[in-house]
């Protein structure tokens, strides 16, 4: 049949059209549209949102002092009662070997107070010639190795004293301190706690075990420690800081919260306690307060690297991000070779949309860190949010490879052979990256089985593949261990959709729209589930609120046209009808059913226009049209 001919045919139908034959024509249910299939991914996760450096306390000296040192505490110097000098007009009387080496030890004793400590090695050194059994001046012999680093002598000599004296808790106490000094913290351990057997009530010595008890990680024992030192010398800020480190490393956020705010009323001055307080309050949630403690620790030590990475950390988790990106940047300039402040940094740009530079500060993390694996997962993660799919695969896998048990790095990686597959122009290439995308889904839940997100979206990509019953079961999964994903409702709404159980799928639509109040896709795929239950009314109102938050969709204007038209409200499915063309001239379906409308107008002339019109865009529409029209199957 010719054009011309069945264009005669279509007039000479609707010539014999009546106002009444009109109004039964029928559209035979058509379908709307659901807005983007299951596009709905609930998409990547970061990592760690910001990493926050908590610092172990400098140790303190051993006289007790709250001076804060970076080095060893230094050990104490054992005194006796000087011999009396002869009056004027005696005879110096012959010094017994006792009086030479009294004498010689009276000179160590004074050029170690100087600081010159080889002189006093050299002097205790002649005096133990004399008096090779003298217990004191082995014990100072040892302090003067050990203030000239000489560790392995120093716990020597503290050694010969203790033979010679077993029962000298200074001699116990300095052991341990060189003990420590040469990271032999068991030894340290048991020379300390035979020091505090002799002397038990000795603070600085609990203080002392309780570091010795850090260095090997055991902190319930550390705390216990340091709490007998805050026990006995309630004053002892160094000692509540350490408790405050320590009771962070077991968990116990309010004590470690008390012991630092103890250590900042008693040494006001203490840059690391402020630190550690903000510390803990951040990872207690308090974030307000751990902006302040961060605040001071950096007014007291302002190029502190770690405090400003810290002080930035707690911006970013209150999403003060320009905050944030400016303490970070100070932070790594502070300190150039700092991976934490430069992944931080990342992450800041990352949620202020400056996906460049967040490029830029993760490839330095991990130039400085190549093993930093939440650096190339986020870096992953912001290759896809850039559409370099491919080049996000790779970051994922070297990822996954440094730290194969992360769940997140999977679910990322998932998430971009998908956006693969989403891209692909062959069926088969698709389906091949889905499944991948499958494998990956798989491994995060393996790895976290209450990881909402990751069966989110595997549902997501069973949808993709048409495997609706296997979408279903997985999609009630994420919605039972997270009821308020909405992203997660609207995926389960699409596969009863397609699974033609539409009261279902009107359930889940209309708890994605309450969760996610501006869900405009859920919307319209809200208004196509009424509509396939012929809730034509309701299936109208959601149409009208999906445009109200999207009012440029052609799509959706189409479907409230044909919302109105199935509930003959004619006039104004004409109008939707027109927006939709007006949107998209092209878009044949607004005009094939403007043409019924317009017919069930008893509107020749708009039907014959339409008809023409769909001529040129859609001929196959065109022709089911007339055919429609002369009644034709």
């Amino acid at each position: 049949m010719t054009k011309s001919t069945q264009l005669n045919r279509v007039t000479a139908a609707l010539v014999a059209i009546s106002l009444a034959a009109a109004m039964t024509v029928s559209l035979a249910a058509p379908t709307p549209q659901v807005s983007g299939g299951a596009s709905a991914f609930q998409g990547q996760d970061l990592m760690g949102g910001a990493a926050i450096v908590f610092k172990r306390p400098p140790r303190a000296n051993t006289g007790g002092s709250a001076v804060v040192v970076k080095r060893q505490p230094r050990p104490t110097v054992a005194r006796t009662n000087p011999r009396p000098r002869p009056q004027p007009g005696e005879t110096e009387p012959k010094l017994s070997e006792e009086d030479q080496g009294e004498a010689f030890k009276t000179q160590g004793n004074t050029y170690y107070d100087i600081g010159d400590f080889p002189k006093a090695i050299e002097a205790y050194l002649n005096a133990l010639k004399h008096t090779p059994k003298d217990p004191v001046i082995y014990n100072n012999l040892g302090a003067a190795y050990f203030s000239s680093g000489k560790n392995t002598e120093a716990a020597e000599a503290f050694k010969k004293s203790l033979q010679l004296k077993p029962n000298d808790a200074d001699s116990y106490f300095n052991l341990g301190i060189a003990y420590s000094s040469l990271e032999n913290y068991t030894e340290a351990v048991a020379a300390f706690k035979e020091g505090l057997r002799v002397k038990p009530d000795w603070p600085e010595a609990y203080n002392a075990l309780g570091d010795s008890y850090l260095s090997l990680n055991r902190y319930a024992e550390a705390a216990e420690a340091y709490e007998q030192a805050v026990r006995l010398k309630p004053d002892n800020a160094n000692a509540f800081s350490n408790l405050g480190f320590a009771y962070d490393k077991l968990g116990k956020l309010p004590q470690s919260i008390d012991a630092l705010q103890k250590t900042v009323k008693l040494k006001s001055d203490d840059a690391v306690a402020y630190n550690n307080l903000g510390a803990s309050l951040y990872k207690a949630a308090r974030y307000p307060e751990a902006i302040a403690a961060f605040t001071s620790s950096i007014s007291l030590k302002p190029g502190d690297a770690e405090a400003l990475n810290n002080l930035g950390a707690a911006y970013y988790i209150t999403e003060q991000y320009p905050k944030a990106l400016e303490t970070f940047q100070k932070a790594a300039g502070a300190r150039p070779d700092f991976a934490d402040a430069q992944y931080n940094l990342g992450n800041a740009y990352y949620q202020s949309g400056k996906f460049p530079e967040a490029t830029t500060a993760y490839r330095e993390a991990i130039r400085l860190k190549p093993d930093y694996a939440e650096a190339h997962t986020n870096l992953g993660s912001l290759l896809i949010a850039l559409s370099d799919y491919r080049p996000a695969v790779t970051e994922l896998q070297e990822a996954i490879r440094l730290k194969p048990d992360n769940a997140v790095s999977h679910n990322n990686l998932g998430y971009a052979y998908a956006k693969i597959g989403d891209g692909a122009t062959e069926k088969t290439e698709a389906a091949d990256y889905y499944r991948k995308a499958i494998d990956a889904y798989k491994e995060a839940i393996r790895l976290k089985p209450d990881y909402a997100k990751a069966l989110n979206n595997l549902g997501s990509v069973y949808i993709k593949l048409g495997s609706f019953p296997e979408a279903i079961e997985t999609l009630k999964q994420a919605t039972t261990l997270k009821p308020v994903l909405p992203e997660a409702q609207y995926n389960l709404g699409t596969a009863y959709y397609n699974r033609g159980q539409f009261a279902e799928a009107v359930s889940a639509f209309e708890q994605a729209v309450l969760l996610k109040t501006d869900f405009a896709d859920a919307y319209n795929s809200l208004g196509s589930a009424l509509y396939r239950a012929q809730k034509f009314d309701q299936s109208a109102e959601a149409f009208k609120k999906a445009l109200a938050l999207k009012p440029d969709s052609a799509e959706t204007n189409n479907n409230l046209g044909l919302a109105y038209y199935s509930s003959k409200r004619y006039p104004e499915a004409v109008a939707a009808f027109k927006t939709a063309i007006k949107l998209k001239p092209n878009y044949g379906q607004p005009h094939y059913y403007l043409a019924f409308t317009y017919a069930a107008l008893a509107d020749k002339k708009g039907v014959l226009e339409e008809y023409q019109a769909l001529k040129t865009i859609d001929p196959k529409l065109a022709e089911e049209l007339a055919n429609r029209l002369m009644k034709k199957p």
